[in-house]
């Protein structure tokens, strides 16, 4: 959204991990473009900012998430979390097999997926409340972030290439 979330905060914080300036929503002159979106473009009706998101609005907004995509055509594509990841790989008719590994060992590999030529997506974990709490974990847990951080230096290598 257009509002400093912590789901914001922590994404300009993981950018500048990276050594990329993002400037909160709100503020409309960026350094650099990138382009944000949720996989699901449906609206809410509750006023819930997290959860309670439905497969069928993953599965009715698909092709408009692939138009979205080609339009933008983005050479990178950052993924926060599973149900995004496995959204962009259906809306690109990109077959992805698991073989065996959970999200978390996708995302331990550190390594892009070439899902057309000169677009690469990166899955990492979402980095909202509920993620920096469960999916990565510092180990003294004063810096929450930390362990993500080193999820999106596969994000830096792409955007470097």
């Amino acid at each position: 959204g257009g509002k400093l979330t912590i789901t914001n905060q922590n994404l300009i914080c993981l950018m500048g991990s990276i050594g990329r300036t993002l400037r909160p929503p709100e503020e409309h002159e960026q350094e650099q473009h990138y382009f944000f979106t949720n996989t699901a473009l449906c609206m809410r009706r509750s006023n819930s900012s997290s959860g309670g998101a439905k497969s069928a609005w993953f599965s009715n907004c698909r092709a408009f998430l692939r138009c979205q995509i080609d339009i933008v055509n983005p050479k990178v594509i950052v993924t926060l979390g599973k149900v995004p990841f496995d959204n962009v790989l259906k809306a690109l008719d990109y077959d992805f097999d698991y073989g065996g590994m959970k999200f978390k060992d996708v995302v331990d590999r550190h390594e892009p997926i070439t899902v057309r030529s000169g677009m690469r997506l990166v899955p990492v974990f979402h980095c909202g409340l509920f993620g920096v709490n469960v999916n990565r974990r510092s180990p003294d847990r004063t810096d929450v972030l930390q362990a993500h951080s080193k999820d999106w230096e596969t994000v830096k290598k792409c955007l470097d290439d």
